[in-house]
């Protein structure tokens, strides 16, 4: 029995590991290669323009507790504790990404 335990917990270390390593690669992704990509692109990008574009990066890990409280404590019957709470927003996540291209199009940019 304990020898279950051990390795479940081990999993979720796995798991939640490779979580957070991914996370912190996309952070950095957008913290180093998106300003030189900016930089090659346009030729010149404000300090300014960046500090957005990170706030707007970060702005999920800003509101993750409230986000981990919320779906801690309201759940839905039908469809249990967790399940409406990745469900809904992977779909709007979804839907943002296909919309994207059709809202920074080449000629926004100059």
């Amino acid at each position: 029995m304990e020898e279950t335990n051990t390795e479940i917990k081990n999993s979720y270390l796995g798991i939640f590991s490779l979580n957070y390593f991914t996370q912190g690669i996309n952070q950095s992704m957008f913290a180093t290669i998106i300003p030189i990509y900016l930089l090659q692109l346009i030729g010149t990008v404000d300090p300014a323009e960046i500090a957005s574009i990170m706030s707007l990066v970060l702005l999920p890990f800003g509101v993750k507790f409230i986000y981990g409280i919320l779906s801690d404590k309201i759940g839905f019957k039908k469809y249990g504790r967790r399940k409406p709470w990745i469900i809904v927003p992977s779909i709007v996540a979804g839907l943002i990404w296909i919309l994207i291209p059709f809202m920074i199009t080449p000629s926004k940019l100059d």
